[in-house]
């Protein structure tokens, strides 16, 4: 008799325990504070997606902005309109505006960038119609050496040399 009243206690004690870890998992999760939208979706791939939408996008000239890029070192003047007078110009008001509406607005700090890669380092691209190059363009003061960063949207597009495209977004 002895030893089944221990069996019995034993195994109400184990329920006990059971049902005291449900508890607290239940509590702990209730109070947890959840994320909104945009900070859930600013996630370390951003730079990534948005880069990639950007150069999908297509221009005034039919043409995608990857193209328009490419046409900078090119022939700068597949990508223009009324108003626009160089592949470069487009391009660059074309990637401020995208930046501004989402960058900007989601107060984040960003860098982006557009080189070509000459034996391993990377230069500045410049206009094929009159060598002008086209400078980073940076958000909300930019990211400074020393600021954490998401990991970076690069996309390479094929050309000789090679354009490399690149959105850094600081945290």
């Amino acid at each position: 008799m002895k030893k089944k009243s221990q069996m019995e206690i034993f195994g109400f004690v184990i329920i006990v325990i059971l049902v005291t870890m449900g508890l607290i998992f239940m509590i702990t999760s209730k109070f947890k504070k959840e994320k909104s939208t945009s900070e859930s979706y600013l996630s370390t791939d951003v730079g990534q997606n948005l880069l990639n939408s950007m150069l999908k996008t297509n221009t005034i000239s039919k043409l995608t902005l990857a193209d328009c890029i490419r046409d900078i070192v090119e022939t700068d003047n597949k990508c223009t309109a009324e108003g626009i007078d160089s592949s470069r110009t487009y391009v660059k008001s074309k990637i401020e505006s995208v930046l501004d509406k989402t960058m900007k607005e989601w107060g984040k700090n960003y860098k982006f960038s557009i080189t070509q890669n000459m034996g391993g380092s990377q230069v500045e691209i410049k206009s094929a119609d009159d060598g002008i190059s086209l400078d980073p363009i940076e958000g909300n003061d930019g990211c400074l050496p020393l600021d954490e960063r998401e990991a970076p949207g690069i996309q390479f597009l094929p050309a000789t040399p090679t354009i490399v495209v690149k959105l850094e977004i600081c945290k």
